[in-house]
């Protein structure tokens, strides 16, 4: 209640700024700007709906992502010495941009190993609108099919080596296109791939720049599969300068 309270007064107090002729050209604007083809826009509710989906979305998936990204760092110091090696070679002391991040692209690969090793999203459920045949089983209309996206993106059909952290397969361009998909695929991708993508190459980025990340105890073993999936326990991190 607190948090939609909080996300009222903001759409409120922007609404009356863009009417006021501030212009706005974040999402929150372009979200207050959108109009149908009748020339309507969206409801309070809807714009309430649609900034906390965002928010609540795009954090813990986000911090999961960092969080398994640190783990694999600090047990493969030799990529973690690389991905620091380009940080300084292209930011100096100065702290990243969006704009770095297309010149990044070994930081890219690990956030891209990450995401294939660990989908925070690793569960997708789908329920069949029609009576379907799918590998063999025939599905009646109305059953709950998942999608296990941590298996498929672990499957030694599509991927070699397919538990290992190799970062390095991104920059060789070994990719199946359609066994990788940790923000979904088709009409109902999820949204906010690009907003996730960004968010975890700046912070790593600002993070990595300076220190190296190690994780005494080698982190938890296992993993905890939620709604999110992420360690099992909590990992314990050292930053050095």
């Amino acid at each position: 209640m607190l948090f939609r309270s909080i996300v009222a007064r903001i759409i409120a107090a922007r609404r009356a700024e863009q009417e006021a002729g501030a212009p706005g050209n974040d999402l929150l604007g372009l979200l207050l700007a959108a109009r149908d083809e009748e020339g309507g826009g969206l409801s309070d509710r809807e714009l309430r709906d649609e900034v906390m989906t965002l928010f609540l979305a795009g954090h813990e998936t986000t911090a999961n992502t960092l969080t398994f990204l640190l783990l694999l760092l600090s047990r493969h110091p030799e990529v973690q010495a690389r991905v620091q090696a380009e940080l300084r070679g292209v930011l100096g002391d100065r702290d990243p941009t969006a704009a770095d991040l297309p010149r990044l692209p070994l930081l890219h690969a690990c956030i891209q190993e990450t995401l294939r090793l660990y989908p925070p999203a690793w569960l997708v459920p789908r329920q069949a609108t029609a009576p379907v045949r799918v590998a063999g089983f025939d599905l009646p209309e109305g059953a709950a099919v998942s999608v296990c996206i941590y298996l498929l993106q672990r499957h030694a059909a599509y991927w070699p080596d397919p538990n290992a952290f190799v970062p390095d397969r991104w920059l060789r361009g070994e990719r199946t296109p359609d066994a990788f998909m940790p923000f979904g695929l088709g009409p109902r991708m999820c949204i906010g791939n690009n907003l996730a993508l960004m968010e975890a190459g700046l912070i790593a980025a600002l993070l990595l720049r300076d220190v190296r990340v190690t994780v005494p105890d080698g982190g938890p073993p296992g993993l905890h599969a939620g709604v999110t999936l992420r360690p099992d326990g909590p990992v314990t991190a050292v930053f050095h300068r």
